[in-house]
């Protein structure tokens, strides 16, 4: 009896995980005109830098943003050749 306790304890979340994963993608896109910011620098394909902001020594800082693509969540800088960089020291900001 505590065997078969033991496998129901494991088996009904399992299927409850299982199920939750298979949900369909519900998830709107945005149509790039109204959903891209208005300060957004296009940088690629359906990729842009978007400015949020200064730092201490008032350097402006970007992240990445994409209407429909998975970005990184980290903070860039612009470089003198107008290349994002994330390392401060190699931006025209120091």
């Amino acid at each position: 009896m505590l065997n078969l306790t033991i496998k129901v304890c494991f088996v009904i979340p399992a299927l409850v995980l299982l199920a939750a994963g298979c949900q369909p993608d519900t998830t709107a896109t945005t149509s790039p005109p109204e959903g891209i910011p208005a300060n957004a620098i296009l940088v690629g394909d359906d990729l842009y830098m978007v400015p949020v902001g200064s730092d201490d020594n008032a350097c402006q800082r970007y992240r990445k943003f994409s209407p429909n693509k998975a970005v990184v969540a980290l903070i860039f800088y612009k470089g003198a050749d107008g290349k994002f960089v994330m390392d401060k020291s190699k931006s025209d900001c120091k």
